[in-house]
């Protein structure tokens, strides 16, 4: 079967805004159809309200893994989301945005040491998955 799903973890950034309470980085793990996430988190065409990229110009994949559909993905997303539910500090959730982002509810503000764990957990879940996929380090 082909592989159609793909969770990743994705680091948006921007300028430093003039507002200093808005961060200029955050990271968001989620899933999308497809083994492009990049081209999910890019995507700003006429159909597109609030594309990621108005608000966040400076997009890049971390990690992802590709899954054969939908429920293989949802349950990776959400064993990920549990790990780090598990520790309060690495549910930081930015919902303070002011402007709209297309498909994203969720935001997070993490250290490089908390980013490192949701990479290691993606790696987990590769090895679990038994599935190839590029690794962007």
């Amino acid at each position: 079967m082909s592989q159609n799903y793909s969770v990743y973890l994705a680091e948006l950034s921007r300028p430093q805004p003039s507002n200093p309470e808005l961060p200029s980085r955050v990271y968001k793990i989620g899933l999308c159809y497809g083994s492009d996430p990049m081209g999910r988190l890019q995507y700003n065409e006429i159909d597109e309200p609030y594309p990621i990229i108005n608000t966040f110009p400076n997009i890049k994949l971390l990690n992802h893994v590709q899954l054969d559909d939908e429920i293989q993905a949802s349950k990776v997303e959400s064993i990920i989301i549990k790990k780090i539910q598990k520790e309060a500090r690495y549910f930081k959730n930015w919902t303070d945005e002011p402007d709209k982002v297309s498909g994203i509810t969720e935001m997070r503000k993490w250290d490089d040491g908390e980013v490192e764990k949701v990479h290691e957990l993606i790696e987990s879940c590769k090895e679990k998955y038994k599935k190839y996929v590029a690794s962007y380090k």
